[in-house]
């Protein structure tokens, strides 16, 4: 399966790449007064206003040390008016579910990435405290 993987603080991630419509620099992003903490804010996608999830936070994990670039991984439909905040370096390859690996985890190059499903953190986001 195609991939879109990335390594946070507290590990590697992976994401179908079908559920990925594109991924840039992330740019300036508005904060919204009284939104749930897992969103970051508003970003201008062409445009558009994009929902901006703050993906570590909502993993609860951490962002790598050291200084590194901060993409939005903007969603496909029908979420695509919604994107991750990403700040780590992102690659596309292929992994492997199933043979060797746990539900809900890929290989990819033969290490182990949590796969995760957009529309069930796009949920946990909204109802995040």
């Amino acid at each position: 399966m195609d991939l879109l993987y990335f390594q946070l603080g507290g590990g590697p991630y992976a994401l179908r790449l079908e559920a990925v419509s594109d991924v840039t620099s992330a740019g300036v992003i508005q904060p919204v007064p009284l939104s749930p903490p897992a969103v970051k804010g508003l970003a201008d996608r062409r445009g558009r206003p994009i929902a901006v999830i703050d993906l570590p936070r909502l993993l609860d994990d951490s962002a790598p040390s050291g200084r590194t670039i901060a993409h939005l991984v903007r969603l496909a439909r029908p979420l695509d008016g919604t994107a991750f905040w990403v700040p780590a370096e992102v690659y596309s390859g292929e992994g492997i579910a199933g043979e060797g690996a746990p539900a809900g985890h890929v290989l990819i190059d033969g290490r182990l990435h949590v796969l995760l499903d957009p529309e069930s953190l796009v949920k946990r986001a909204a109802a995040f405290s």
